[in-house]
């Protein structure tokens, strides 16, 4: 039977927002994933990442259902903030062939509000604005409140303690520093030219 072949074109906008930098990482990198197992389904290349066996597999099962080899492309990225970044960083890796993991490493170690804030923005001591304390401490404590739904019970007092940092920090003016973020970001982007590169995800033509 002859096969057919059909493309999927996936144009993404990431939406921003400090707190959604890491899961929109998330989803960059599994639709890194999907396009890295579509070129190796139609390029017959081995897989050994776990979630790309999955997309290999499930792209196997519906060529053998309808006759159609389905080729997964991501070649629109738009995005603010946040987004933006991560955008800016699957972009990268489609284009070059380059591994999106380092950016993994770098959300999980590195999105701290200690490391981000600005040395300038930091508390002088633990009696900076020291009636702010207790604003943390409510919003934390709230029953039934966000912190309490999302946060594992063993990480609360962590979670408590970055709070009343970030509340403590200077006002009016931005909390976190922009030439610490961007030499993170750099970093990223060199451990990314530096690793294994692979042929790109977009195709010739």
């Amino acid at each position: 039977m002859d096969m057919r072949e059909k493309e999927l074109r996936l144009a993404l906008i990431c939406y921003g927002g400090v707190s959604l930098a890491i899961y929109m990482h998330g989803v960059t990198r599994e639709i890194w994933h999907m396009v890295r197992a579509s070129r190796a389904f139609h390029d017959g290349t081995p897989l050994t990442r776990r979630s790309e066996i999955v997309y290999h597999e499930l792209l196997t099962e519906m060529s053998r259902v309808s006759g159609v080899k389905l080729r997964v492309l991501t070649d629109i990225i738009a995005g603010s903030s946040a987004g933006g970044i991560n955008g800016i960083f699957l972009s990268q890796a489609i284009v070059t062939g380059q591994s999106l993991e380092p950016l993994t490493d770098m959300w999980l170690d590195m999105a701290d509000v200690d490391i981000l804030l600005d040395p300038d923005a930091r508390p002088l001591s633990r009696f900076t604005k020291f009636w702010a304390t207790p604003i943390a401490w409510m919003i934390l404590r709230r029953r039934g409140g966000a912190v309490e739904r999302t946060v594992a019970k063993e990480a609360q007092e962590e979670v408590a303690t970055k709070l009343s940092r970030f509340v403590r920090a200077r006002w009016f003016a931005p909390p976190f520093g922009g030439n610490v973020f961007s030499k993170l970001l750099l970093d990223a982007l060199n451990i990314m030219a530096k690793s294994a590169i692979e042929p790109p995800l977009l195709p010739e033509n």
